[in-house]
């Protein structure tokens, strides 16, 4: 992707994170001139992968952090890459959607049109993991990043007794359960496996966590009734479904 004469595009990126987004964006003719981002440690590690990028750490709503971002925007830059915190977009949220921010703001100036693409509709291989060999919670391979964090032994038995594609939630017995055996509270997507037949779910910064959002591998059914593979993805898995380059 260039611009009118074959120039390349610039852009600036807001919740930056650690440059997830911006893997391959060089690769297709674009130059991100300037980023912020919140946490520092995200911010350096950003740095270190796009060094030629001018990194703005803080807090975007602090006036001096937005005064130091415009100062490095350049009438070029034709595109602003915004990741935000997920609530906004969130299943559970009720938030005003981007359009009709934009459209209260500029559609007295401008025409302002929107669209929701997936990834899955453009080559994304995110169930693309079934190659990979099983593995149990604490397990480890001989791929590189391919092992499991050890889960908590109550997640486990749950998830175990949990179907592909479903949540410990809808388990007459085997439910997520407390120290006292109490069932837990949660949502129907949280200590939830994924289906094999469909895109991965985002990734979230809780990846990690059983029981949080859609995180738990989609198992395979075994011969004893139960289901393989009762841990969250390993971090070889996770950069496949979020197509980044393995090493």
């Amino acid at each position: 992707m260039v611009g009118k004469l074959g120039k390349r595009i610039k852009g600036v990126s807001l919740f930056a994170g650690a440059g997830i987004a911006e893997t391959y964006l060089k690769e297709i003719g674009i130059d991100i001139v300037v980023a912020n981002e919140l946490i520092e440690s995200r911010a350096n590690f950003y740095q270190h992968l796009y060094p030629y990028s001018k990194m703005v750490i803080g807090d975007i709503k602090d006036e001096k952090v937005k005064e130091e971002i415009e100062k490095h925007i350049s009438q070029d830059v034709k595109l602003l890459l915004v990741t935000p915190p997920c609530q906004g977009v969130s299943s559970l949220g009720t938030s005003k959607s981007l359009l009709e921010i934009l459209n209260n703001k500029y559609s007295d100036k401008y025409n302002v049109e929107g669209d929701i693409l997936n990834a899955k509709d453009y080559g994304v291989p995110q169930n693309a993991i079934s190659h990979l060999p099983s593995l149990e919670s604490g397990e480890r391979s001989d791929i590189k990043w391919h092992y499991s964090r050890p889960h908590n032994p109550r997640d486990v038995i749950a998830m175990k007794h949990t179907p592909t594609g479903c949540s410990a939630f809808k388990n007459l017995k085997h439910y997520p359960k407390k120290e006292d055996s109490q069932k837990i509270n949660g949502f129907h997507n949280t200590y939830k496996r994924m289906n094999w037949d469909e895109p991965a779910p985002a990734r979230t910064m809780n990846s990690g966590n059983i029981g949080s959002h859609n995180n738990v591998h989609p198992g395979n059914l075994k011969p004893d009734g139960t289901y393989s593979d009762a841990r969250t993805l390993t971090v070889h898995e996770l950069l496949i479904v979020s197509s980044l380059p393995i090493n």
